[in-house]
């Protein structure tokens, strides 16, 4: 397996070919079901109504031009419609979604059901590729007017398949006999595709023959430093596991992934081999002569085992006269388990139930201090519980989804990260702050005379490439022309730079 993974990596014949194949045979579905379709007035033409059907934020494989994803159940992007006036707003759009594997084609959800400013949306979720097989997957879009014409069209995406594989997959080590010399240490590295920054990692080991010192970040590789236990021989047998989320816990839409379809592994074993015991005179064992000094535990909050004894930071005894460590856990607000129990602040029930910061979640004050205070793992207005509560000054925490009389106050209701018309559910709603009217159109800006930032990019009207050529003046229909003034004797600053007409460089 690991030499199919590697080569489908660097071979590039055998990429193509697999590509071609998968995608011949979505291009041949989607074409057949597209002769298929004839609509229900004939004086219209189907081939004019839809503009196109375009994936937000993916790379491009340079050799098949097709949108690519990682199968990795990490990373959701949006699907962008465009059509023309062949389809009016509140036509009825209905997404669907097949490829050659249907059990990693993926998911979609947070779809638009009607056509709003032109456009419609979904949010495509790939479904975690262990599959060793570079899948393509078609997303189809079917659009029906008020009065009955119907018109599909599809597109295309690459999902790439996600691997974890040891450079070495074995090792042998020497570890010294007297437990107060200097241990061996080893630093073992993992080749991944897909998993940067995605997923839960952890390490199985043995450890009454060592520990694990360090673990390296989720990316392209991903390395974990190892010390034996001195006078500890065997076979050390580690393993790296790390679980892919769950679609069902992206969005309730998706469908239940079971945990060994999002698990992938390696292991590297290690034969661990004791040293000669060092001897007196007298060909007694001796160990007074050791190299090197006794180690203790150098740093008390970084999550490592730093002298090698089996104890990490609070846990280690070297640790108690460190102020962080606390004996019960005391500080429950600071992210740290102070006493070395296995849980963390709101966690820590038997401490932490009476500290004034742990609770449950649901009040305005406990859903707007940036702690998480039942535990749970969601912090504020991510949790549950504090759905639609007030949180102060009219604002009110929304789980899931920001809607609605909430898409212009200017904060992140459902803390997703995005505020707003930033916010695929604001598109259409009144975006502007206040008491004005300016609807949010949802990365892809369409009034361009409003002086209001409807896609919420950073650029307003003239200043957005998205309305080049666009109405850019509500008084005498001067259009915009993004970058560079050409029309100077129109009294408009076309390219909303501050200048207009002869007064810009550009004329």
């Amino acid at each position: 397996m690991q030499k199919l993974i590697k080569g489908i990596k660097t071979n590039m014949v055998l990429r193509l070919l697999m590509i071609f194949i998968s995608t011949g045979l979505v291009v041949a579905v989607g074409l057949s079901c597209n002769d298929s379709r004839t609509p229900q007035n004939p004086s219209r033409n189907p081939i004019l109504g839809i503009i196109g059907i375009f994936f937000e934020g993916t790379g491009i494989d340079p050799d098949t031009l097709l949108p690519t994803l990682e199968g990795n159940a990490c990373e959701d992007r949006v699907v962008r419609v465009e059509v023309n006036e062949e389809f009016p707003d509140g036509s009825v759009v209905e997404f669907s979604i097949g490829g050659v594997d249907i059990g990693v084609a993926g998911c979609l959800f947070d779809a638009s059901s009607f056509i709003i400013n032109g456009q419609a949306f979904a949010t495509y979720l790939p479904f975690p590729n262990l599959t060793d097989v570079i899948q393509n997957v078609a997303i189809a879009v079917t659009i029906t007017t008020p009065d009955g014409f119907s018109q599909s069209d599809f597109t295309q995406v690459i999902v790439e398949p996600v691997f974890l594989v040891a450079q070495d997959d074995s090792a042998s080590l020497t570890v010294p006999f007297c437990p107060n010399d200097v241990p061996t240490t080893i630093v073992l590295t993992f080749d991944a595709m897909g998993l940067e920054n995605c997923g839960d990692l952890s390490v199985s080991f043995d450890r009454s023959l060592g520990t694990i010192t360090a673990i390296g970040p989720l990316g392209d590789t991903i390395t974990i430093g190892y010390t034996a236990k001195n006078g500890a021989g065997g076979i050390q047998i580690i393993t790296i596991t790390i679980v892919l989320p769950n679609p069902a816990s992206v969005d309730p839409s998706c469908p239940n992934v079971p945990l060994a379809d999002r698990t992938i592994f390696a292991t590297v074993v290690i034969e661990q081999t004791v040293g000669e015991a060092p001897t007196d005179d007298e060909g007694f064992v001796d160990c007074s002569g050791v190299i090197g000094p006794v180690p203790t535990e150098a740093q008390c909050t970084d999550g490592l085992d730093n002298d090698a004894d089996g104890a990490i930071d609070c846990d280690d005894g070297d640790c108690a006269a460190d102020p962080i460590c606390e004996f019960p856990e005391a500080t429950c607000d600071d992210g740290f388990d102070n006493d070395a129990d296995g849980d963390i602040d709101c966690a820590d029930t038997d401490d932490c139930s009476g500290s004034g910061f742990c609770g449950p979640e649901s009040d305005a004050a406990f859903c707007s201090d940036f702690v998480d205070n039942d535990a749970d793992g969601d912090i504020d207005c991510e949790d549950a519980d504090c759905d639609m509560v007030d949180i102060g000054g009219g604002i009110e925490c929304e789980f899931g989804t920001e809607t609605g009389t909430n898409c212009d106050d200017t904060f992140d209701n459902d803390a997703d990260g995005l505020v707003d018309c930033e916010e695929l559910s604001c598109n259409g709603e009144d975006g502007e702050p206040g008491a004005g009217m300016d609807t949010c159109q949802f990365n892809f800006e369409i009034d361009c005379d409003d002086e209001f930032d409807n896609d919420a990019d950073g650029l307003e009207d003239c200043l957005d490439p998205n309305c080049d050529g666009q109405d850019g003046d509500p008084s005498d229909g001067a259009v915009c022309e993004f970058g560079t003034e050409t029309l100077c004797a129109d009294g408009f600053d076309n390219d909303g730079d501050g200048l207009i007409d002869g007064a810009d460089s550009d004329c």
